[in-house]
């Protein structure tokens, strides 16, 4: 959370030279203003994506973005906290003038009018919100289409199945893109929860099938490099992994002693700096 200071800002200042470039490239008769998606990775730190240089986690489809798009490599913001930085980012004002200083402090409705949202709609947007909101309850009339959630991994899909939250973010994203006007821009935020910790909940560490196959053959030891912010290399403990278990299927498996997923399934892991044993499943 470190790393985010004039997100809000640069998002504003890029969308603006967008749509600046959008009319100067396209004739008068045919110009519609740009799409717009805002996708938010909660408690993130700012090494945790391939693209930033970590070797373990597998992020292909956010390395690509940043790849082909612009990554701002020193933005930090200055109240580091989950709540204040949602605020910031729908605002662009920092705590002391839109003062959400404290959890389920919801934005005013009229402040609300003069957030990104509620400018676009007012625009003529179709503005969307799907998974974390993370400032007081979201009102369903500040936007078009409202599916807001969050504290939890795995959830209950449509038809009774295990789903992930991941999975359900995707999804219903997805149904805000086809109920959506095709005559009228969107604008859409996806609140991505996942990477934020689920207090006494071992099944938050098990990955789904399909994200779990990217890391055949991945090993971390008790002591790996990763990059600093100096861009040296430093020593840090990361965890070893072994066990066996079931996956978030319910189908059995079993890991080698090294393997990133050994544990997760198996619910045993050794963290650095400290044992610990979660409930077998």
């Amino acid at each position: 959370m470190m790393r985010v200071r004039w997100t809000a800002l640069m998002t504003a200042v890029l969308l603006t030279l967008a749509t600046g470039w959008w009319s100067a490239q396209t004739p008068e008769h045919t110009r519609q203003p740009l799409n717009v998606v805002l996708l938010i990775i909660d408690d993130a730190r700012w090494d945790s994506i391939g693209a930033a240089g970590n070797r373990i986690v597998r992020t292909p489809r956010i390395d690509e973005l940043a790849k082909e798009g612009v990554r701002f490599e020193q933005a930090r913001v200055p109240t580091a906290i989950c709540m204040v930085s949602r605020a910031t980012l729908l605002t662009g004002q920092y705590m002391s003038r839109h003062a959400v200083t404290e959890f389920n402090r919801a934005i005013a409705p009229e402040a609300f009018t003069h957030t990104y949202p509620g400018l676009l709609r007012r625009a003529g947007y179709w503005t969307g919100y799907v998974g974390k909101y993370g400032v007081g309850q979201p009102r369903q009339g500040d936007f078009n289409f409202l599916r807001a959630y969050e504290g939890t991994h795995w959830m209950a899909g449509s038809g009774g199945e295990r789903v992930h939250v991941t999975e359900k973010n995707a999804r219903d994203a997805i149904a805000f893109l086809q109920a959506r006007p095709k005559d009228r821009s969107f604008a859409l935020t996806v609140g991505f929860f996942a990477p934020h910790a689920e207090d006494s909940a071992p099944e938050q560490y098990l990955p789904q099938d399909w994200s779990a196959r990217l890391y055949e053959g991945v090993t971390s030891s008790s002591t790996s490099t990763r990059p600093s912010r100096a861009g040296t290399a430093s020593r840090r403990p990361r965890a070893w992994c072994a066990g066996t278990g079931s996956t978030s299927s319910g189908r059995s498996s079993t890991s080698s002693s090294s393997s990133i997923f050994g544990a997760i399934r198996g619910r045993s892991a050794i963290w650095p700096g400290s044992r610990h044993t979660p409930a077998a499943s």
